[in-house]
């Protein structure tokens, strides 16, 4: 073979170039096939092992463990027919780098532990491979591959340590990676980070726009790349010295012609830099999630590549032979060249590692369906192994540190639950155990480094589950006193003895994985029961039996050392590459040549990339998907596509296949929808040697050591037990034994519970069964709800909820759903309180549930109806509880053993429910109810499960875009009664009177933080008043100019909301119904003000939050209409007294407060489709608003704002399936209220008709200026403006009733920015200089508002003059306090 490449490498002009390092070696062995199937193997095949050391049965004198020295030498390996590798597994935690060496001849295989050294990663890497081989005489030279899992571009970002990027992108769109989706991502928070505004990857001043256009459906141009101002913005990013530049174009995953171009100009201008194009890196739709993507990847590129470069610079110059592979986020290694390219591959290295060590485990064992549940000190990692394969994650939904990551990864979902997960009882008196970790440093208190907070090591040191002088080996001593104290302090808090106290803390742990992997396993359509449990890391076999028994998983598998297995995972990784082309195609107009061309141009570019790493293409595996959905959807399923040319038959038999995983899925299928081809993907695998099975070493296999007593809760009784205690490696092999018992090793422990048994194979592997522990019988019933079981219930009941919202989202056909997220679902008693909501909802539609079941059970008894079994009840009716109109609920009862124990519900806007002019907003011209379109009052559309036909026959002849609302509810539907069914599943479990108890503990939990919030506000009473526009066009006084009165009274821990002086009811559609939107607005207002979740963590919505707050509006006025009156445009003047809300309590709590937020907006877009003129094509879009400064913070810019928190549609998605084109996506500029911490900014959005149609609108703010606070100044108002095809241009009020806009006519929506808070004088001078230099305000106005004196210019820079500034301010200063 030739010399092998690539071992050392240089930089030249950011390209990797490869050059020989001076020494002979193969290039990586590939064959084409595994020896053997390993998930085929019998347990009775397995029995029969080969010699337990080598060949020959011993070891050879290098590689035995010194006498009285550490065990570290995993079951040997059973050696290998094909070509003999010795490999080298490195992983790197945060706490130790793992080292795992095979020899696939010989089957033997070492293990070593190093501490990880932080300052430089590679130095401890290279120090576990100079230990490892030292130790056991192996031949360092001989190393023919060594695979690594990093952590670096992890760090990178979560430190926030990359390099400052540049970034060119498309004019008119420089705002796009800042204002993202204009999604908060807390809903119930005043005083939150926005990660892609706080923690910018690109500063404004470095994203540089250029002239150029790209166009769907096929990639068209429409404007050629301005080439010349390419070569000026990388001569600009040379001059700053910024060498890591991100090219992010419109469209450039359908055409990248203009990306690439652009990457070679700024190569010629600039050869040293580092340089991502978007299409290169992610080539899929949504520009927010590539462009963040490619951001990434510039932003930690040179840090990676520097990175992998000196360690491939230590391992020659160590003298370790063998190339480096590092391994990747989908599952596979790949090559330095590729990494130093695009690192952001690696950004989930170790923990995909370790799910192809649990995979491993799974074929050893002869099991495919696996979860595999790596728990740590801090953290647990939950993935889903279906039929011997890993599940891949959407990519729309995978982000680290909070920004969107769009690249192939293995699903996996990290929550913070480990062994150090810290145990406390919060202000409302719940009992809690984690996120917060006591991580290693001081760690738990039993390690006696200072810690003093009880964790969950500490309760399981408490119950002798864990062996205080037999801890990681015997090398580290456990202080029990130290635990006892510890969690005895939380049991007295608790009013609970020390034992149930610690016995609490697990199970509550427990049950947060629990919930967690049942989430997961849900979204993906899998049964639990039907899967075993692979258990790793340091913590996963001890709290694993448990957690397998709270899913009913009846076995679990615990690899040889489960500390190992990310390292271990290593070596039997392939080399794996991936690249996706984004298609939508339809069912009914498929271009199947294009398809062809597409997968061929794919199979080439991945061949040539792994030709690079010495893999011939007749040696490649090759796999095909397509991401399909159902036409208006906006997530898609997976389906295969076969190898060779594509024919008509194969998308047929493509088609019937995803109508099965749809039915999969979600339960149902729709045979007659249009399937939508979004995405083509190909992946390549370069099968290499790898770690075989192994076979347990030989000696004496003694059984249990000693004995211990350990406590155990069995039949909802604790109990004391006799607990045999196990050295790992001296297990009888094959033999069945019985729990409890204590299995030590170095690397864990392993714990099996009473009535549970386990067995010890002969490859290594512990299958424990927990059978017994399966919730196959109702749980007993209790008199009195102790705090365990009621943090068990609630975590439970918000899991329900959680579900049903991930299946609305993901069936929903509309993007007001699918992408905004205009949704909510939520668990309600049967008495009508709140218990549990929805994450992903929008507050403003989860709150109202309860209000929609009030209004039903009102309605169906004045008919004399009554709930059923299988009723699915849909209801709208904005006097009878709905936020309005079209914001329609489906309510399912929930019976257990023939009661009503509860209800499930769903709520969602929909396009069009049949009012005057297409969409479902801008009816701003309504005169009554009757006028908004169809109302729904408590209609069953489904029956005892029977559907309710003339029903669904009514919309389909009354509603514009029927077929897409149809789906949407057919998808609401499906979410309710899924969450009945958990829901009606949990009373089975627990048993009526627990759960019951359970809502008691959870509402009163609730009522009590927000009593005390109350409370610590001064007594007194609190006014303010704001305006809205109403209707400026109006010749009458009484339509525009409308007061928003509020008034706060506040008594020790109550609180009144008084709405007295606010505007009497209109004849149009802007009154606010009292019950949904008006009761909603204060509630959510106030609790994002008094518990903020940025402050006071998760606190759950319900209904015991709202009982110390009493409302009261004057019937008549807008904020509680007497029915006729019309409200279905009461969404702004809603988010208008939420504003006032915040106004008024500005005056008790100033330093938890924004000042005034700007507006939002509602547009819906339609008109005739061009394929069938008879019908309607509809788009809503909300426009975001901007937040007020905030004490220390300044105002979020161009997002959603306090009881609403939707999403914008992706620029990507909305041209390619309308006739719009979004001409532009920005901030404002030179319009940030100043203020110690200035406004948000608001955002300007063009759209250009490409065929005729018509717009209407809903809005507030064109008048009033959002409020500034305690000195800051007042914010900037909105605006819109329609021009025509022939330019001439009119300014639009905040309210346009349907108006036609003929191919050609520009809307133009200029957002409004928030207030100022606190004097603009005492402005930091260097957030004023980034401000200018960001291009947020000029340089005027930082000193005729700020008084910051600049010096320099746009072109060479600013900075502060410190003298001039102080001598202005004090000028200032002085005038204002004598004024």
């Amino acid at each position: 073979m030739a010399a092998r490449l690539a071992v050392r490498r240089t930089r030249t002009g950011g390209t990797v170039q490869a050059r020989t390092a001076g020494r002979q070696a193969v290039a990586p062995r590939v064959v084409a096939k595994r020896t053997q199937n390993k998930a085929e193997k019998t347990r009775a095949s397995r029995v029969v092992s080969c010699a337990a050391f080598g060949r020959k049965g011993k070891a050879p004198a290098s590689v035995r463990p010194k006498a009285g020295g550490r065990r570290d030498v995993l079951p040997v390996c059973k050696a290998t027919d094909s070509k003999a590798e010795k490999l080298v597994g490195v992983d790197v935690g945060g706490t130790f780098t793992d080292v795992v060496y095979t020899d696939t001849a010989t089957g033997i295989t070492l293990t070593h532990k190093v501490p990880t050294t932080p300052d430089n990663p590679s130095r401890g890497v290279l120090t576990g491979i100079l230990e490892l081989c030292e130790r056991h005489g192996i031949d360092k030279g001989e190393i023919t591959r060594v695979l690594h899992g990093t952590t670096t571009a992890t760090n990178a970002i979560l430190e926030q340590d990359g390099c400052v990027t540049g970034m060119i992108t498309t004019e008119g769109y420089r705002d796009v990676v800042h204002i993202g989706r204009h999604q908060r991502p807390e809903n119930y928070s005043i005083l939150q980070e926005v990660p892609w505004q706080d923690r910018v990857l690109v500063k404004r001043r470095n994203r540089l726009t250029v002239k150029e256009r790209v166009a769907p459906p096929d990639g068209a141009i429409l404007e050629d790349l301005d080439e010349e101002g390419v070569r000026v913005a990388a001569r600009e990013f040379k001059r700053k010295g910024i060498n890591a530049i991100a090219i992010c174009f419109l469209f450039s995953y359908l055409n990248p012609e203009h990306e690439q171009r652009a990457a070679e100009i700024v190569k010629e201008e600039y050869p040293e830099a580092f340089i991502t194009t978007s299409a290169g890196v992610s080539p899929m739709f949504r520009e927010f999630e590539r462009f963040t993507t490619a951001l990434i990847n510039t932003y930690i590129g040179p840090k990676v590549a520097n990175y992998v470069d000196n360690l491939e610079t230590g391992l020659i110059n160590a003298g370790i032979g063998g190339d480096l592979h590092v391994m990747a986020s989908n599952g596979g290694a790949c090559t330095p060249l590729m990494v130093n390219e695009k690192p952001v591959l690696t950004v989930l290295s170790g923990p995909a590692a370790g799910i192809l060590g649990a995979k491993w485990v799974g074929e050893l064992s002869g099991s495919n369906n696996l979860i595999t549940f790596d728990v740590g000190g801090t953290s647990a990692d939950i993935g889903i192994i279906t039929n011997g394969e890993y599940e891949m994650a959407n990519a729309r939904e995978t982000e680290i540190a909070g920004y969107p990551l769009m690249v192939p990864q293995i699903d996996i979902h990290t929550i913070g639950a480990g062994g150090g997960s810290i145990a406390y009882k919060d202000a409302g008196g719940a009992f809690k155990v984690g996120p917060r970790s006591a991580g290693a440093v001081p760690g738990p208190a039993c390690y006696s480094r200072g810690g003093t907070e009880p964790t969950v090591t500490d309760a399981n040191v408490v119950l002798g589950r864990l062996v205080p002088d037999n801890f990681l080996g015997g090398e580290m001593s456990l202080d029990l006193e130290s635990s006892k104290v510890a969690v005895s302090n939380l049991a007295e808090e608790l009013g609970l003895s020390m034992e149930e106290c610690a016995e609490g803390i697990i199970t509550i742990a427990n049950a947060n994985m629990a919930n967690a992997v049942s989430s997961r396993t849900v979204q993906k359509g899998v049964d639990p029961r039907e899967y075993a449990l692979v258990a790793f890391g340091g913590g996963g076999s001890m709290q694993a039996a448990e957690v397998a028994g709270m899913l009913n998983v009846s076995k679990v598998l615990v690899p040889p050392y489960p500390g190992l297995l990310s390292a271990a995972g290593l070596l039997v990784s392939d080399l794996k590459y991936d690249t996706t082309r984004t298609e939508f195609q339809t069912n009914n107009n498929v271009d199947v040549a294009k398809i062809n061309r597409d997968f061929q141009s794919m199979e080439d570019e991945l061949s040539a990339q792994l030709q690079k790493d010495g893999v011939d293409k007749k040696d490649a595996v090759f796999t095909r998907f397509g991401d399909l959905r159902y036409a208006g959807q906006g997530y898609e399923l997976g389906v295969s596509f076969p190898l060779g040319e594509i024919t008509e038959a194969n998308m047929h038999e493509i088609w019937e296949e995803f109508h099965k995983a749809h039915e999969r899925e979600f339960g149902h299928y729709f045979r007659d929808s249009t399937i939508e081809l979004v995405n083509i993907k190909l992946t390549a695998v370069g099968i290499t040697e790898k770690i075989q099975e192994p076979t347990y070493p030989e000696g004496k296999q003694e059984g249990a050591l000693s004995t211990c007593t350990s406590l155990f809760r069995v039949n909802g009784k604790m109990e004391s037990f006799e607990t045999a205690i196990y050295d790992r490696w001296s297990i009888p092999v094959d033999q069945e034994l019985e729990g409890p018992a204590i299995i030590c090793q170095k690397d864990t422990t392993t714990l099996v519970p009473p009535n549970c048994t386990f067995k010890n194979f002969s490859n290594g592997c512990i299958e424990i069964d927990t059978t017994s522990l399966c919730n196959t019988d109702d749980m007993a019933e209790v008199d009195k709800v102790d705090p365990v079981t009621a943090a068990v219930v609630r975590g439970e009941l918000e899991n329900i909820a959680v579900e049903m919202g991930y299946k609305v989202e993901r069936m929903a056909y509309s993007s007001i759903i699918r992408e905004s997220r205009d949704f909510g679902t939520a668990l309600v008693s049967a008495n009508g309180d709140q218990l549990a909501e929805s994450k992903q909802s929008t507050p403003l539609q989860s709150g109202p549930i309860p209000g929609y079941i009030r209004g039903i059970r009102k309605i169906m008894e004045e008919r004399g109806e009554v709930f059923e079994e299988g009723d699915v009840i849909m209801h709208n009716d904005p006097y009878g509880g709905a936020s309005h109109g079209p914001d329609i609920g489906f309510i399912v009862p929930v019976f257990y053993e023939g009661n009503l124990v509860g209800f499930s519900g769903c709520t969602a806007h929909h396009l069009d429910i049949g009012s005057l002019t297409p969409g479902s907003c801008g009816i701003v011209e309504a005169v009554d109810a009757y006028a908004e379109g169809l109302q729904f009052k408590a209609i069953k559309v489904i029956s005892r499960g029977e559907k309710n036909i003339p029903v669904w026959h009514m919309l389909e002849d009354n509603i514009r875009t029927s077929d897409m609302v149809k789906g949407d509810m057919e998808a609401q539907i499906a979410a309710a009664q899924q969450g009945a069914l958990k829901f009606r599943d949990l009373f089975k479990k627990w048993g009526t009177q627990t759960v019951e108890g359970s809502y008691g503990d959870l509402l009163s939990y609730s009522e009590r933080v927000m009593r005390q919030a109350i409370s610590e506000l001064p007594d007194g009473e609190y006014s303010a008043t704001t305006y809205i526009d109403g209707y400026q066009y109006a010749d009458e006084p009484r339509y525009k100019d409308l007061p928003i009165c509020v008034t706060l009274r506040v008594k020790g821990d109550e609180m009144e909301v008084d709405l007295t002086g606010t505007a009497k009811q209109l004849d149009k559609p802007i009154n606010m119904p009292f019950s949904g939107t008006v009761d909603c607005a204060i509630w959510l207002t106030i609790r994002s003000i008094l518990l903020d979740s940025t402050i006071h963590g998760f606190i759950p919505q319900n209904t015991g939050l709202i009982e110390p707050i009493k409302i009261y509006a004057p019937p008549g006025c807008l904020a509680n209409p007497i029915f006729p009156a019309p409200t279905i445009a009461r969404f702004c003047p809603g988010n208008q007294l939420a504003d006032t809300v915040m106004k008024a309590l500005a005056q008790a709590a100033p330093e938890k407060v924004s000042a005034g937020i700007g507006n939002l907006k509602v547009i819906s877009f339609s008109g005739a489709r061009p394929d069938d003129p008879s019908q309607y094509w509809v788009h809503m879009e909300i426009f975001e608003g901007a937040y007020g400064g905030r004490n220390g913070m300044d105002g979020m810019d161009a997002i959603d704002t306090l009881y609403a928190n939707t999403r914008n549609n992706p620029i990507e998605d909305i041209e390619s399936h309308l006739p719009l084109r979004v001409n532009k996506y920005e901030l404002r500029e030179n319009a940030a209220a100043p203020g110690q911490w200035r406004g948000g900014l608001g955002s300007v959005r063009e759209f250009t008709y490409l065929a005729d149609g018509g717009a209407s609108v809903e809005g507030e703010g064109h008048k009033y200026k959002p409020w500034g606070f305690d000195g800051g100044s007042d914010g900037e108002t909105a605006s819109l403006q329609l021009t025509n095809a022939v330019g001439s241009t009119e300014d639009m009020y905040s309210k346009m009733s349907y108006k036609p806009a003929e191919k050609g006519s520009k809307f133009t929506a200029v957002g409004p920015a928030g207030g100022g808070y606190g004097n603009p004088l005492l402005r930091d001078p260097r957030k004023v200089l980034d401000d200018v230099l960001d291009e947020y305000i000029t340089s005027e106005t930082a000193e005729e508002q700020y008084g910051v004196v600049l010096v320099g210019s746009k072109s060479e820079g600013y900075t502060v003059d410190e003298g001039a500034t102080a001598e202005l301010r004090a000028k200032r200063g002085e005038a204002v306090n004598a004024v």
